[in-house]
């Protein structure tokens, strides 16, 4: 390299530094006379925000580097790769996405097609879901402006690192049938002891870091809904056999009620025949006795006897409610074993005690209860992906199932 390129080089370098220097030299100067309005910009500005800037890693970079290229460069191009957007809040994202309008366009250009396709009639209201994911937030952060790289052209913030938030995924089917609610917890591992105790209803819990709902939590969800329905089946044995047996017990008080009526329908027709009796010996005792042929007639042949099938008395009626105390308890507790068979959760019908046939698994692909709901959740197929073994952390969605 010859000298005169190294000399137009260093002279450019120390021009390039003199310049840098006085621009500085003059900031400095004009910031010293402004320097009282500046301190009240500053407290206005602090008065305005009252509250301490959590920066996320994103943030945190890009004020390095923009320091850095404040440090080292002047001029307006000090700062090409970097400006100010304004972030937005995930959670409202996430509301104006699921419009009014949308839903409708949905319902009527796809939904019903889809309805169509499938061919599900009215008696396959079970098998349209709707489902609808919810986020309970405490003290959402709104927009924030922040300085991000020229590449960066959104950035959504989720939550504070000191906010607290949970996701809800709730459902019911067409056929006004709910789906238990499945709770989304941010996070990596969660103490079931803390919650599982004080929670009301029938409930999933499981735990991500996002917090939001992922492809594992809808596998999961979907087996959780087909353990459900399992269960919803064996319930509905246990009604039949409960309904079966309450129908078996208010046949047996009807025969007995039956046998007392025919008793009761038997010793009518002897009091009535041994009352037309009387009467007509009563009658020819009074014909005798009008010819002169002396006859006695006791007093007991004066009296009416009672008809024990329409004239009952109180000893009597005692008597045949006594008799049939014992079958109307039996219907009384068939009534509230029924009652509290449909009342009970279905976590209290999974089969601990059931054994698992792995040929059976393979061949059949029929899903059964293996272990109680509070346990795991599983399923095994020899062509599923490993992941769909993956366990819920959730003390109340942790059931087995085989297929």
């Amino acid at each position: 390299m010859s000298r005169e390129k190294i000399m137009s080089r260093f002279n450019a370098k120390n021009r390039e530094e003199r310049r840098h220097f006085n621009n500085t030299s003059t900031q400095h100067f004009l910031s010293n006379i402004d320097l009282p309005k500046q301190a009240r910009l500053k407290e206005r500005k602090a008065l305005q925000v009252r509250r301490l800037m959590v920066l996320l890693a994103a943030q945190h970079k890009a004020v390095l580097i923009y320091a850095a290229d404040q440090a080292t460069k002047g001029g307006k191009g000090a700062t090409k790769q970097l400006y100010a957007i304004r972030t937005k809040p995930i959670a409202s994202h996430r509301v104006d996405m699921h419009t009014e309008k949308s839903l409708s366009n949905w319902f009527y250009t796809e939904l019903v097609l889809a309805i169509q396709f499938c061919g599900i009639g009215l008696k396959d209201k079970h098998r349209i879901a709707n489902i609808n994911e919810k986020s309970a937030r405490i003290c959402m952060p709104a927009g924030e402006e922040v300085i991000v790289p020229i590449g960066i052209k959104e950035m959504y913030t989720r939550i504070c690192e000191n906010r607290l938030f949970v996701t809800v995924i709730e459902a019911i089917l067409a056929d006004r049938k709910a789906i238990p609610l499945m709770i989304i917890v941010p996070g990596k591992q969660i103490i079931a002891s803390w919650f599982s105790e004080k929670m009301t209803g029938h409930k999933v819990v499981t735990v991500f870091e996002s917090g939001y709902t992922n492809d594992k939590i809808t596998i999961d969800r979907q087996r959780f809904d087909i353990a459900k329905q399992a269960l919803e089946k064996v319930k509905a044995i246990k009604i039949k056999k409960q309904e079966a047996s309450l129908k078996i017990a208010n046949a047996k008080l009807k025969l007995a009620t039956i046998k007392i009526r025919n008793d009761r329908y038997n010793q009518g027709v002897l009091d009535r025949k041994a009352e037309k009796e009387r009467k007509k010996w009563l009658n020819e005792a009074y014909k005798q006795q009008g010819r002169r042929i002396l006859i006695h007639i006791l007093p007991e042949r004066k009296v009416l006897i009672r008809d024990r099938e329409k004239q009952l008395i109180a000893k009597e009626l005692e008597a045949d409610n006594i008799d049939l105390i014992s079958f109307r308890d039996a219907i009384a507790n068939e009534k509230a074993a029924l009652k509290e068979v449909q009342e009970r959760d279905l976590a209290t019908f999974a089969d601990l005690s059931y054994s698992i046939d792995l040929q059976i698994l393979t061949k059949e692909k029929r899903f059964r209860i293996r272990q109680n709901l509070l346990s795991c959740i599983q399923i095994s197929d020899d062509d599923e992906d490993e992941r769909l073994n993956t366990l819920l952390s959730s003390p109340l969605a942790k059931m087995m199932l085989t297929k």
